[in-house]
């Protein structure tokens, strides 16, 4: 099976941001974010919520994850800058990750990561 292409994966995240954009979010944190995790799916986003177990850098360069998703599995892999920064946020303030990505959750997957605060 080929993998999908770039902009297949483009498409995926616009629809995603054109969903978040027109979500009028209610209730308690909870809700909302049931709300905008259904948007995710429905644009064929995989969504998951987890912690960071470690974040790190190799002496070339890489920066290295490993995201421990709620209720069960692990994904150890090397995250871009940009999803890195948030891990290593979230790790140190030992709060929970909130990922979308195209598949399962390794750095060269990844579409969106958000600090999420609550217990979900």
């Amino acid at each position: 099976m080929c993998p999908e292409s770039e902009k297949s994966i483009a498409l995926k995240h616009e629809a995603f941001t054109k969903k978040m954009d027109m979500l009028k979010l209610s209730g308690d944190g909870y809700q909302q974010f049931k709300e905008l995790e259904k948007a995710a799916l429905s644009a064929g986003l995989n969504s998951v919520v987890g912690t960071v177990a470690f974040a790190g850098s190799t002496n070339t360069g890489s920066k290295n994850v490993q995201f421990n998703v709620d209720g069960g599995g692990g994904y150890s892999s090397n995250w871009p800058e940009w999803a890195y920064s948030i891990a290593k946020d979230a790790l140190l303030n030992r709060k929970k990750l909130w990922v979308l990505s195209n598949g399962d959750p390794f750095g060269s997957n990844l579409l969106c990561a958000y600090i999420y605060y609550l217990n979900i």
